[in-house]
């Protein structure tokens, strides 16, 4: 595994790094308090505050060794900060009409899986009634946030919530912004422990499986261990690496543009990803001649 010294550095310069990004931001807000007073500002401040928080959440899953969570929640950091990036670099009312939109027909979905489900539960008719009502108060809220939204997109001059752009996947918003391949690679890896596939439990069984030694099975263990650790902390840099963009293009939306402290941000974040894979393939070299 990782030492814990070094382990400790890289979970160190993170907690630093999402500081330092987030006081940044704060700051340029204090500076241009003008902004409070434009509705563009306000929903992108509001989705960087949400990337901001899971990528932070991300950190602190790592700090308590919780390696499994702090991937998954990588994945949700990642998305966040595409999303944000995504909506900073294009018309920010028409594609977030479309982001809206694309919301409420999901739900609009999701009620109707959900009243086919109680119909065909065979549940008590008192259970049924609770689902039912449950059911009609999701269904007043998303229309009452059609008859709000679409008064808001008309009050500010955007297209309306029925003729906005269809809101892009995930796959499209990474390709969007110029970082298909990190859809490919980084993306799709941390998908794993969101969806609770089988990897972990193959692994965990292999050890129990390949050798009867005690001895070899905890070699095998701590392999495992300094694996996670490393790949958790590595998925960790790339997070921050995106989050540290996406801020960037939220701010310079509106012209704030601390660029310098940006980029020397970015190229750490590029050296911790450089020498974790560095150090991995030292490893890799070791177990092969040993």
């Amino acid at each position: 595994m990782l030492s814990s010294n070094l382990l400790a550095k890289r979970i160190d310069w993170a907690s630093s790094t999402v500081a330092d990004v987030h006081s940044i931001t704060l700051e340029s807000a204090e500076q241009n308090s003008d902004l409070e007073s434009r509705q563009d500002w306000l929903v992108l401040r509001d989705m960087y505050e949400r990337a901001h928080e899971h990528t932070a959440g991300a950190v602190t899953c790592i700090t308590i060794g919780n390696v499994a969570s702090a991937e998954a929640l990588c994945r949700t950091s990642l998305e966040s900060s595409i999303t944000l990036h995504y909506v900073s670099v294009n018309d920010i009312f028409t594609v977030v009409a479309g982001y809206f939109q694309s919301y409420i027909v999901s739900e609009k979905e999701q009620n109707r899986k959900w009243h086919n489900s109680i119909e065909a539960s065979g549940f008590d008719e008192s259970v049924q009634l609770a689902h039912r009502a449950e059911l009609n108060k999701k269904e007043s809220a998303l229309k009452r946030y059609q008859t709000t939204l679409g008064a808001w997109l008309d009050q500010i001059g955007s297209v309306s919530l029925g003729s906005s752009p269809k809101w892009p996947s995930v796959f499209d918003r990474f390709k969007e912004i110029g970082k298909e391949l990190s859809y490919r690679t980084v993306y799709a890896a941390l998908c794993s422990q969101s969806h609770a596939d089988a990897e972990d439990i193959i692994n965990h069984l292999m050890s129990r499986l390949l050798s009867s030694d005690t001895s070899a099975r905890k070699d095998y263990h701590k392999m495992l261990q300094r694996e996670n650790e490393w790949f958790s902390t590595l998925m960790i840099a790339f997070a921050i690496e995106e989050y540290i963009e996406a801020t960037a293009m939220f701010l310079g939306k509106f012209n704030i543009l601390p660029v310098r402290k940006f980029q020397s941000l970015a190229a750490e974040a590029r050296g911790v990803q450089a020498s974790l894979i560095d150090e991995e393939k030292r490893l890799i070299a070791g177990c092969n001649h040993a």
